[in-house]
């Protein structure tokens, strides 16, 4: 009987202690949206549009994710920016709002420069970013594959992986993800 209860007792106080799950890093492969909704429909895009340049980068939580998997079926918001770029932080708010307005039927994915993995988290927590994040090579391949001079730049792909725009304002991001989504 003593042997029972105390066996109890031990499994009460480590079901009362053990850990709860770590949660999900911000940025990471959780954020990726789900499948696409049935009866969303897109615009198709102009015809002198160019393909986008396809890329795998790495996300904050170790996963890759490849750009062309991405627009298979749906436009792909890429979201080039970094920590220390004020216009970056002002945008973002904006950003966030067409994430999540666009939830599974648009991915936003955000493409970090010249950052640090401790600065780019510090961005994220800051402006709670919604959407998956990957951190650019020191030679920046992803963004010199968009001409990125300077952060931000935004571009939109439609499905299939044709570049519609290159941008600097959210404002332009969602006039242009409305003349898309149908």
């Amino acid at each position: 009987m003593r042997t029972t209860l105390a066996l109890l007792l031990a499994l009460l106080l480590a079901a009362c202690t053990a850990a709860p799950p770590p949660a999900p890093v911000r940025g990471g492969s959780a954020a990726l949206p789900g499948p696409l909704p049935s009866g969303v429909t897109f615009r198709p895009p102009p015809p002198e549009a160019a393909a986008a340049p396809d890329f795998t980068v790495p996300l904050t939580d170790g996963a890759k994710v490849t750009a062309s998997a991405l627009w298979k079926d749906r436009p792909l918001v890429v979201v080039f920016f970094s920590s220390w770029c004020a216009k970056c932080g002002s945008e973002q708010a904006k950003l966030t709002e067409l994430a999540t307005t666009y939830q599974d039927k648009v991915v936003f994915l955000g493409v970090a420069a010249r950052d640090t993995e401790a600065d780019l988290r510090g961005y994220l927590d800051k402006h709670q970013v919604p959407y998956p994040v990957g951190l650019d090579d020191q030679q920046q391949t992803i963004g010199r594959g968009y001409a990125l001079a300077e952060p931000p730049l935004l571009a939109v792909v439609a499905p299939g992986g044709v570049l519609i725009k290159g941008l600097t304002s959210a404002n332009a991001v969602g006039d242009a993800l409305r003349q898309l989504v149908g």
